[in-house]
């Protein structure tokens, strides 16, 4: 009864909220870093909307699951409220936090191994909670093969990554 699918599917939904809220409170607090960054392709009508469309978007798909969540388990709803309440429960944001630090360090390791300089590696740094969050909220199907990676390349150059540097990153 501990295992039911229900509580496993709400265990992975709950796990995918707290981190698309971290994720979104790193990309929030480094969009400073993000506009200076991406100034060019900021100061263009087309690249702003489409930062806002990420940003609108990706709210919008965390009030949909936030919202589809509340009405498909209404007797556990108590319990996920809880769980992603930030005050009820920081230690689940903190963990989501460490476990989002360890995707961008692992990306970091990935650029180290094809032999980036330092600065790069910051960069990367910098860079990968802004192609974590976007990754995320690209819509897909499963094995869709194309706009992921064109993200992740579009992202990484300023990092000096070239195109299929970024691909394996």
């Amino acid at each position: 009864g501990l295992a039911d699918d229900r509580r496993l599917g709400l265990s992975q939904l709950i796990d995918r909220c707290l981190g698309t809220v971290v994720l979104w409170l790193m990309v929030l607090a480094l969009t400073p870093y993000y506009q200076s960054t991406f100034k060019a392709a900021m100061t263009h009508l087309p690249g702003q909307l489409a930062a806002g469309f990420l940003i609108l978007a990706s709210l919008g798909v965390f009030i949909f699951m936030v919202s589809r969540l509340k009405h498909g388990v209404l007797d556990l709803q108590e319990r996920v409220i809880d769980c992603l309440h930030p005050f009820r429960n920081p230690h689940a944001y903190l963990l989501s936090l460490l476990i989002q630090v360890l995707l961008v360090l692992n990306l970091v390791l990935a650029a180290a191994g094809l032999g980036l300089p330092a600065e790069g590696l910051l960069k990367v740094a910098w860079l990968g909670p802004l192609l974590l969050f976007a990754v995320s909220f690209l819509p897909g199907l499963v094995s869709d093969w194309g706009k992921r990676e064109a993200v992740a390349v579009f992202l990484l150059a300023p990092a000096g990554l070239s195109p299929e540097e970024a691909l394996a990153v």
